[in-house]
């Protein structure tokens, strides 16, 4: 199919023609009177009325106090002298316990075997906290990685970790 599907035809109406016929529908159809202004006025009355009942309320005067009125107390009625009421005494509160303060401990460290080994000289008794902390571009993450109760830690160690530190804390009882 070869062929223009649109062709252009000529306006066969001038402007001042088009003007004319407009002024004549214009002038053919019914005036009707604008409906926004009743309802306006309406509004208006409406809030008017409204303000005048809440200024009304608001004159309104207030209810006269009443009158105070004195009561003797029962006690002085019967002849009865002040009450005394012994002492009281509270329990106290339980103390919570404190938490032992952790302390630095100088420690060894050697990788064999794929493997990580702290050491260090320990005391009897002692608990020993020991926290794995990787080292990033967003900062230094630790996390406590056993509480140990000996003189050594064993952490498995990958060929291609980033940067780690470690730190060892005595528990103190």
């Amino acid at each position: 199919m070869t062929g223009k599907f649109f062709a252009t035809v000529p306006d066969p109406f001038t402007d001042a023609e088009r003007a004319a016929f407009a002024r004549r529908v214009r002038s053919a159809l019914p005036r009707r009177p604008a409906v926004w202004r009743p309802v306006l006025a309406l509004a208006a009355m409406a809030l008017i009325a409204v303000g005048v009942v809440f200024v009304a309320m608001d004159r309104t005067p207030e209810p006269a106090a009443p009158a105070p009125v004195s009561v003797e107390n029962p006690m002085l009625l019967a002849g009865a002298g002040p009450l005394t009421a012994a002492p009281i005494t509270f329990p106290a509160p339980p103390v919570s316990p404190v938490p032992p303060a952790p302390v630095d401990i100088p420690f060894s460290i050697a990788k064999t075997d794929h493997r990580i080994m702290l050491t260090w000289e320990a005391a009897q008794g002692t608990r020993y906290i020991v926290q794995k902390c990787l080292l990033s571009a967003n900062g230094r993450v630790c996390r406590t990685q056993a509480v140990v109760t000996g003189d050594r830690f064993e952490d498995p160690a990958r060929d291609e970790a980033p940067l780690v530190l470690y730190t060892v804390e005595a528990l103190r009882t």
